[in-house]
Order: structure tokens, then sequence, then C-alpha cells
């Protein structure tokens, strides 16, 4: 009879062990998928940022002209 409930023990903990597994698996897939966004975000970031600096220095450039030829014009 021991065997017997032994074995019943066994056979609940290895599908509680099955479940805990497959739980674990699917949160693991969920993480990879955030740092996978997360790094394409990152990226993202990076590349509007460049952006910025490049807008800004042409809004600069810009402004030097206009600058100018508000200079030429009233004098």
């Amino acid at each position: 009879m021991k065997e017997r409930e032994f074995t019943v023990i066994l056979e609940e903990l290895r599908s509680e062990f099955r479940a805990y597994g497959e739980g674990l698996s699917a949160l693991r897939e969920k993480v990879d998928g955030i740092f996978e966004m997360t790094g394409k975000n990152t990226e993202d970031i990076s590349t509007i940022r460049i952006d910025i600096r490049v807008i800004k220095n042409d809004m600069k450039m810009f402004d030097k002209r206009l600058s100018m030829l508000e200079t030429k014009n009233w004098n």
C-alpha cells in the first residue's frame, strides 16, 4: 500500500513540476520578447537622438543664413 501511495505522490510532483516548467517557459518567452522590444526601442531612440542633433545643426545654419540675409537687406 505504501508503494502505491508513494507512486501517487511522485506522479503528483511530476505533474506539478511539469506545470511549473511550462509556466516558467512561458515567462521566459515573455521576458525574451520584452528584451527584444527594449533593444529595438533603444536603437530607435539612438537614431532619433542623432536625427535631432542633425536638425539642431541645420536650424543653427539656417538661422545664421537668415541673419546674414536680413543684415544684407537692411544695409
